[in-house]
């Protein structure tokens, strides 16, 4: 497997080197082929947008904005992360291929960390290792070191499933949480449906269990934090009798579940599985945006043209690209399938051209 983290690193890194070049600043370029990188004085080098030069002549290349984002990641440590997983067990496989991701994003995602259940003692009336702990590393950025650290110190696996406790305490952590980022996200990694009440008592209905976490959930949705759900190993597509699974209500209360129909957690079944599903998740909260900012307003608004990757797309707000708002033509905003493309990643350049009217229909932009 350690393989085939590097394969897949190897391939990532080209992606967001490719990404982050596009990120040192935006560029414009004459007809002959030159560029040169805007800087204080970049208005006066070239003409003004429109002076009588095609669409081809004067052009925009838009940097790609990462989305910023803060990922609290609760991280299982019950005792049935000790099963046997691949060469190793849940627990292992799962922070081996953690310490291989982390220096990957960890300059672009603000992580932190939280287990549950709890390695201190719980409070007097509780079941042992039925009570979460507070989140040990804070959100931040370049925080791998500090969580591999955590994931280490968090051995032997023990204990049951406090889920909905270890949500309460991150909703408490955001609630006192100041840091200006408005895509916040707990990523619930964990290997089964939630065992403990908020009590710490083992529930003889797990219906008791799951309730209290759904309204968590609801709690952390009510303060713009998303509940993203990773279910690790196989089965946990349904509870015992064939019941939905609390992890696919939960996914679906969090607001950002993997796929519309069940099972809406992202599944590792397997290491490779696993390892996909983290990409993926990481990946998604990092998605460039959909809105554009150019360096300055265009001389004539209505000789605007944009394209991805040099195919031009429509302007119309179906599957095109449009002012985000009436007037202010600095500020654009892609939608429908470009729109999708950009955020997976699909599209290496956005550039906008001056000069030319902008096609309105796809038949016409081709």
């Amino acid at each position: 497997m350690i393989r085939t983290v590097s394969r897949r690193l190897l391939w990532l890194g080209v992606l967001l080197s490719a990404l982050a070049g596009l990120t040192c600043g935006s560029r414009q370029t004459s007809g002959d082929g030159s560029s040169a990188p805007f800087g204080d004085g970049w208005a006066g080098a070239f003409p003004a947008f429109g002076d009588a030069l095609s669409c081809k002549e004067v052009r925009e290349v838009l940097p790609f904005k990462l989305r910023l984002a803060d990922v609290l990641i609760l991280f299982d440590r019950s005792g049935s992360m000790n099963t046997a997983f691949g060469q190793g067990t849940r627990y292992s496989v799962e922070t081996e291929i953690l310490n291989s991701l982390l220096p990957v994003y960890d300059d672009k995602i603000r992580f932190g960390y939280q287990q549950f259940p709890g390695q201190r003692s719980c409070a007097a009336g509780r079941v042992p290792s039925c009570c979460a702990d507070r989140p040990s590393v804070e959100v931040g950025f370049n925080n791998g070191p500090a969580i591999n650290l955590a994931m280490q110190d968090a051995a032997p696996v023990e204990g049951n499933t406090p889920t909905a406790e270890a949500l309460r305490y991150a909703r408490e952590y955001f609630l006192g949480l100041e840091d200006g980022v408005r895509d916040r996200y707990v990523l619930l990694s964990t290997d089964g449906r939630p065992s403990c009440t908020l009590a710490g008592r083992l529930g003889d209905n797990e219906a008791i269990s799951c309730a209290e976490a759904l309204g968590e959930v609801g709690a952390l949705a009510a303060q713009g934090v998303k509940v993203i759900v990773l279910g690790i190993g196989p089965g946990l597509a349904t509870d015992p009798g064939g019941q939905p699974s609390c992890l696919d209500d939960i996914a679906q209360r969090g607001g950002a579940p993997a796929a519309d129909q069940s099972p809406a957690f992202y599944t590792g079944e397997d290491g490779d599985l696993l390892e996909t599903a983290l990409q993926r998740i990481f990946g998604a909260v990092t998605r460039p945006s959909c809105q554009l900012e150019l360096r300055a307003s265009p001389a004539n608004p209505a000789e605007v043209a944009v394209f991805l990757d040099t195919k031009e797309i429509p302007k119309d707000r179906d599957n095109g690209w449009d002012y985000q708002v009436p007037g202010d033509f600095k500020r654009l905003q892609v939608f429908g399938e470009s729109c999708r493309r950009l955020e997976k990643f699909q599209a290496m350049t956005i550039e906008v051209r001056f000069g030319c009217a902008p096609c309105r229909a796809r038949v016409n932009c081709e």
